[in-house]
């Protein structure tokens, strides 16, 4: 999808995707939510804390996005942050199919300083085949997610 010059693009979820690796899956926001892609401010309408231009993918009210992958992963992260300042708690939780493999909770703020926190999780073998980010705190506009780091 390309986005306007100073635009967004909505559109429901979950929608598939595929990485420049070829790893295939879905991404979607809260219970078959809406989502859009946005730029960082400035030139960017999302004024969250990542640099400037970056693309976005914005949950539009969902405080919960999901990543499932075809493919077990032994890596997955991405930065996030909310679309307004304050702060906030981001979490992270891995799967293996239905078996949680772990839960990751962190603190922070959103300042627009490009320091949005990174979560991510590894595991000693390729067997991430989901990730739920949750966040909780001052996201008018939900909260957005920038590239997302994989390693299979």
């Amino acid at each position: 999808m390309n986005i306007p010059p100073g635009g967004e693009v909505t559109f429901p979820t979950p929608v598939k995707f595929e990485s420049y690796l070829g790893v295939d899956g879905t991404i979607e926001a809260g219970q078959r939510g809406t989502a859009f892609l946005a730029q960082q401010c400035c030139p960017g309408t999302f004024f969250g804390n990542f640099a400037p231009a970056d693309i976005l993918f914005v949950t539009s009210s969902a405080a919960q996005l999901t990543l499932d992958f075809k493919t077990p992963l032994k890596l997955v992260g991405t930065q996030l942050a909310g679309g307004t300042g304050g702060t906030f708690t981001a979490m992270i939780q891995a799967y293996s199919h239905n078996k949680l493999l772990g839960t990751f909770p962190e603190n922070t703020t959103t300042d627009g300083n490009n320091t949005a926190i990174f979560l991510g999780v590894q595991a000693p073998v390729a067997e991430i085949t989901r990730v739920v980010y949750t966040f909780s705190g001052e996201a008018l506009r939900g909260f957005a997610i920038n590239s997302v780091s994989i390693e299979q």
